[in-house]
This record gives structure tokens, C-alpha cells and sequence, in this order.
């Protein structure tokens, strides 16, 4: 059966600091596990990271999301790679955070290609995307998957 989605695009201005929305990735470990957002666009950006990070499968009651990008990470890097890469993101974002606007995906399997005989069995994955489209400015997350599987996350 086929679930009619609404896009929703909230806003939230911060008229009210004290309304907390969500939660921020990672976790905290001190005093406070949990360090909560603000307004939607911060709580999208999180939504965002950990959409990217979750294997389809993972999440209980929602096996269906998620992206997976952990397993393209040992198939040999190729153009091929890189495009379906990018469609699994793209085919991910527009199901499950219809609000994020993707400007750009760049796949590589190198940060620089100056290292990239140091660097082997990596994939390098940067996405420029809005959130906010009344704002002029556009945001970025930085995805670094190495050879032992882990995925740093880095961004604005």
C-alpha cells in the first residue's frame, strides 16, 4: 500500500529560544546526553546526518530507512559507484526529508588527489543543499567513509 506523503516546510523563526525541537548528533557524554535544536532548519541538519548515516534495516519500526552508504564502501570506486551513490542519496532525501533541497553531490575516492595512493578503500562524499529556501545561502556536509568502515561527518 503506497503512503501519500505531505511535504512540510516549517521555519521556525527564534521567537522563543526556550522551545526546544529536537535533538543534535552526537550525543553528549557530560552532564547532558541529549543537546537540544532550536528552530526546524538546525533540526533538518540533524535529520539530514542521520539519514545518512543509518543502514536501511537498522531503525526499528521504519525499515525502510536509511541509505546504506556504509556497503558501497568496499565496491571498487568507479564513475558507475559514484552515480549510484548519488542516487541513493537523492532517492533517500526526497522520500524522507522532502523539505532539503540537494544543490550538488560530489562522490570522489580521494580528498585530494595528490594522496591518493595513501589513501585506498575511502569515499569522499560532499553535498551542498538548502534548507531554508527564503535564506540565500546554501549548507554543506562532508562525508569521509576510510577502510575500517567508519564515516566522519563534518559540515555547517
Amino acid at each position: 500500500m503506497a503512503i501519500n506523503r505531505k511535504e512540510y516546510r516549517i521555519i521556525q523563526s527564534d521567537v522563543n529560544p526556550n522551545k526546544k525541537i529536537g535533538i543534535m548528533l552526537p550525543f553528549g557524554n557530560g552532564k547532558s546526553m541529549f543537546r537540544l535544536t532550536n528552530t526546524t532548519e538546525q533540526q533538518l541538519y540533524y535529520n539530514l546526518i542521520n539519514l545518512l548515516l543509518t543502514n536501511i534495516g537498522e531503525r526499528y519500526h521504519q525499515p525502510a530507512f536509511g541509505t546504506n552508504l556504509r556497503d558501497m564502501l568496499f565496491e571498487n570506486y568507479t564513475e558507475e559507484v559514484a552515480d549510484k551513490i548519488k542516487g541513493i542519496i537523492n532517492k533517500a532525501i526526497s522520500f524522507w526529508l522532502p523539505g532539503i533541497d540537494v544543490i550538488n553531490i560530489s562522490v570522489t575516492d580521494s580528498i585530494n588527489s595528490n594522496i591518493r595512493d595513501i589513501m585506498t578503500n575511502s569515499i569522499y562524499i560532499k553535498m551542498d543543499f538548502i534548507i531554508d529556501p527564503n535564506a540565500n545561502h546554501y549548507r554543506t556536509i562532508t562525508l569521509f567513509a576510510n577502510s575500517n568502515g567508519s564515516i566522519n561527518v563534518s559540515g555547517n
